[in-house]
């Protein structure tokens, strides 16, 4: 039943496009941003301490000083 509303074509679009780490052989038709660099959103962070985002997350002190103290410490 789905497939009769379904386009011919589907296109696939993507923030970020990674080539060398593309895991499928689909390749997005459109992306706005093509890296080879690892990629740390905000939600990854959520519920980790300061010291534990310093230690496995490719991100330096600056990248954090913007939060203040919305970073815990560990106790």
């Amino acid at each position: 039943r789905c497939r009769r509303n379904l386009p011919e074509k589907i296109r696939i679009a993507t923030v970020y496009y990674k080539p060398e780490r593309r895991r499928s052989t689909l390749v997005p038709d459109f992306f706005v941003h093509e890296t080879s660099h690892w990629l740390v959103f905000p939600h990854e962070i959520q519920g980790l301490t300061r010291e534990e985002i310093l230690a496995h997350k490719p991100v330096g002190p600056d990248f954090l000083d913007p939060l203040g103290s919305g970073v815990p410490a560990a106790s």
